[in-house]
């Protein structure tokens, strides 16, 4: 997490909106070890993404740190094609090993464009195809090349303006956007 970190320059006092968080585990840590944050965690599953959830996640991070964890944490039930979250308001955009779950990539992508503040950005972890047609471990959906991915964010409305290597590994990495 401290290499996501790196990349993602979170600061206390940022608005942030994460996509896809299921139970919010690795947004209740980045909050726990950046204080002052805000941050909405979208899901689509109410059984995911819960007040008690949340609570476990806090309680968790707590110990971890041995510290309260003092960012705020807003859980949005989206849906396939809506965020539901506020326009023209964020700092930033998380897709953390979420965006090759998508159904409606580019409704999704108008979604994040309608979001994001001006200047904002957008930040997309994902594990990239090393092969045409390979699926995800986890979730057993088709995984994107790197540069099939920078493409459909261009075709969308987004500009590439960094890439980071996760330990490395040529497929698995951050990739950072601006609206084009």
């Amino acid at each position: 997490m401290r290499h996501l970190l790196e990349t993602l320059r979170l600061q206390p006092g940022e608005t942030v909106a994460s996509l896809g968080v299921g139970g919010g585990v690795w947004e209740v840590g980045m909050g726990a070890l950046v204080p002052g944050l805000t941050l909405y965690l979208v899901e689509l599953s109410p059984e995911l993404l819960n007040d008690e959830e949340l609570a476990a996640a806090v309680l968790f991070w707590e110990k971890q740190t041995g510290r309260l964890v003092e960012s705020r944490f807003v859980p949005v039930i989206g849906t396939e094609t809506s965020t539901n979250l506020p326009g023209n308001f964020f700092d930033k955009i998380l897709l953390l090993n979420s965006f090759h779950e998508f159904t409606q990539p580019e409704a999704m992508l108008a979604e994040c464009r309608r979001v994001l503040k001006p200047g904002g950005l957008m930040f997309v972890e994902e594990q990239f195809a090393r092969r045409p047609g390979e699926l995800h471990e986890g979730c057993g959906r088709r995984l994107f090349g790197e540069d099939e991915l920078a493409l459909l964010f261009s075709e969308n409305g987004f500009a590439l303006r960094g890439t980071s290597s996760q330990d490395g590994s040529e497929f698995w990495k951050v990739l950072v956007f601006a609206e084009s």
